[in-house]
């Protein structure tokens, strides 16, 4: 349990700030978890003592600012460290903190990039202002200030909306020019996990954990903090810090793919969510293999009031039945209005076309078009094509699977195989590296360069969120359209050759289908999809499935064809040997390869979600797999 003697750069870190005290906490980065075990396990048992020899051990460090306080009154000093904790994990004062930055260190926090990185900041700059001794300076007015009031003032506008808030930053004067550099580089885990976006606080995320202790700050941050306080901010501090710490070890891949991404292209991507990632990549691809300079095409866009259906509709899409024929008919005599907000319920205007084709518009926008096929309902919006599915146990009889043949890398593959790209750019350009993406991720996913398939695969995906994003560079919503509409009837034809062979289509769900497949017609399921491939360009991958069960068309658990067979040669044995030679000695190993969750079904809950009755989505899983009684 020794603490490393060469010198740490990394650590985890938080920081608490009162209007007398000013605290941060760091740990270093890739404590082990047993370290980390032992600490809980004292902290349960409520050992001090034990708490504060392991945090030695870690290496933790607490710097502390302090201006007592008592009888209503401040004393104008700060107190001697020893006077209230004299062991050696504690830095105290002004100097502590300031000499930690005199090397360069990598700290990881959690919103850290809105708040605690400004305050590093701000400390960093105005600390040689200040007497390191009382914490005082004078104002050119003769009036003495104490380093945590300032602190305190300036963390307050960086927490208020009106003051400030996320651009606070900006407003701070010793940014501008060359009067600053910072002596630290920041990573923001909640930033990079994009948690940001929907505001997922520390405490939400570390519930999800399952971590042991979930604390709310133990002290109003309004109130002055008195001396036999210190102690009790502090603790909550380092489990604070403790539970970022967690997180960072349960995203570990995200923190590395960003490392090796940074290195791979020479550019520094290590502190962004995977859309920026995505954003960033692209902007570079497109300025390279266009020669042009980002500035120069960063700020285009293709606006538009109006996209018509009937101009984006491929003259290669058509239909064997006169009741496809009239879907296509009828969606082409619609438009999608650009920017006119959100429809309410009652504005909407549904028009019945004909054979329980139905059109609903708002505004003259249109909205979806629904159908009845073989007493199965379906919807095509603006985004995908959806089935209307009753909540329901669907087994695969003996002799049949449930086929779910699936649309290969769909967005991209259709902008590529049909030339969709934005007006305003160079279509030779985007069309290439659109193509380089597919093709190149395709190779190193086959050949194992699973960090370069999965870089790719980011920038991919962000592209096609793009094309409809007003904000990025790629925004043409002629082009999202073209490949939502196109796709829909590109699957519509599916479905259509799917019925026209007496196959039952069990769902729809916007890259692909779920057919009940007698194993005896095997063949002529193969020659629909080959004919469709040839027809539609694109290509598709079929899984296939013994059991599924779903409430709604996305929120289901699907069972892997041959899950009941592997359960029983391990129930048997104790273990389960795929074709591969693959030996499976666990049933959750098992159930990874065979069992697919989505949506309200998801066994782990998504850190921008939080926990809703968890044991309810367990109970589900052991009911639905096993016949475990509900109760």
């Amino acid at each position: 349990m020794a603490a490393n003697k060469s010198p740490t750069t990394s650590w985890i870190y938080d920081i608490e700030c009162y209007i007398n005290m000013f605290e941060v906490s760091f740990i270093p980065y890739g404590v082990p978890q047993d370290v980390i075990d032992l600490y809980i396990a004292a902290d349960i048992a409520k050992n001090k003592e034990d708490k504060r020899l392991i945090l030695e051990a870690m290496g933790a460090k607490t710097f502390i600012i302090y201006r007592a306080y008592h009888e209503d009154k401040f004393e104008r000093q700060n107190m001697t460290p020893a006077s209230w904790d004299d062991s050696n994990n504690i830095s105290s004062g002004i100097e502590g903190l300031y000499m930690f930055f005199k090397s360069h260190k990598i700290i990881i926090g959690y919103n850290s990039f809105n708040y605690d990185m400004t305050m590093l900041d701000i400390f960093i700059h105005y600390a040689p202002t200040f007497d390191w001794k009382t914490g005082l300076r004078e104002d050119t007015y003769g009036r003495k200030q104490h380093i945590t009031e300032f602190l305190f003032e300036h963390s307050q506008k960086a927490v208020d909306k009106d003051m400030g808030g996320k651009t606070y930053r900006r407003l701070l004067d010793f940014y501008k020019g060359r009067r600053y550099f910072r002596p630290f580089t920041d990573f923001d885990i909640q930033k990079i996990l994009y948690l940001d976006a929907t505001f997922v606080a520390l405490k939400a995320v570390m519930i999800v954990l399952k971590w042991y202790r979930i604390q709310d700050l133990p002290i109003h941050w309004s109130y002055r903090i008195k001396r036999d306080e210190i102690a009790l901010v502090t603790d909550y501090n380092i489990n604070d810090v403790l539970g970022t710490d967690a997180l960072v070890k349960n995203q570990q891949k995200e923190l590395d793919l960003r490392a090796k991404l940074s290195e791979m292209y020479s550019i520094d991507l290590r502190n962004m969510s995977r859309s920026s990632i995505g954003k960033n990549l692209m902007t570079k691809f497109y300025s390279e293999w266009s020669g042009m300079p980002s500035y120069e095409f960063v700020d285009l866009r293709t606006e538009r009031s109006a996209v018509p259906i009937g101009k984006i509709v491929k003259d290669s899409i058509t239909f064997k039945t006169p009741f496809y024929r009239k879907i296509l008919e009828a969606i082409q005599r619609y438009s999608i209005y650009i920017g006119l907000g959100t429809a309410k319920q009652s504005e909407l205007k549904r028009e019945n076309i004909a054979n329980g084709i139905v059109v609903t518009t708002w505004k003259k926008s249109f909205q979806s078009l629904e159908f009845l096929s073989h007493n199965k309902g379906y919807t095509m919006a603006k985004g995908g094509l959806h089935s209307k599915d009753d909540p329901k146990v669907i087994w695969a009889e003996p002799n049949e699977i449930l086929a779910d043949p699936d649309v290969n890398s769909m967005y991209p593959s259709f902008i590529v195989e049909y030339g969709v790209s934005p007006h305003h750019l160079s279509s030779k350009v985007f069309l290439g590296i659109v193509e380089w993406l597919r093709t190149t991720r395709l190779d190193a996913k086959h050949n194992g360069r699973k960090l370069e398939a999965d870089a790719l695969k980011i920038v991919i995906n962000r592209i096609y969120g793009a094309l409809n994003d007003a904000m990025d560079y790629l925004y043409d919503p002629e082009c999202t359209y073209t490949v939502t509409i196109n796709l829909q009837l590109l699957l519509c034809n599916l479905i259509e050759a799917f019925e026209l062979n007496k196959f039952e289509v069990l769902s729809a769900n916007t890259d692909g289908l779920l057919i009940r497949l007698p194993i005896d017609r095997k063949g002529t399921f193969d020659r629909i999809c080959k004919e469709w491939e040839e027809y539609s360009k694109l290509t598709l991958e079929t899984e296939k499935f013994e059991k599924y069960c779903r409430s709604a068309v996305n929120d289901y658990i699907a069972v892997g064809y041959g899950f009941y067979d592997a359960l029983q040669s391990y129930n048997r044995s104790g273990s389960w040997i795929d074709n591969k030679g693959n030996v499976y000695t666990s049933k959750a190993a098992i159930e990874d390869k065979f069992i697919k969750y989505k949506g309200y079904f998801l066994q782990e809950p998504e850190y921008n979600k939080g926990y809703e009755y968890p044991v309810v989505k367990k109970a589900l899983k052991e009911y639905f797999l096993y016949g475990v009684d509900i109760t």
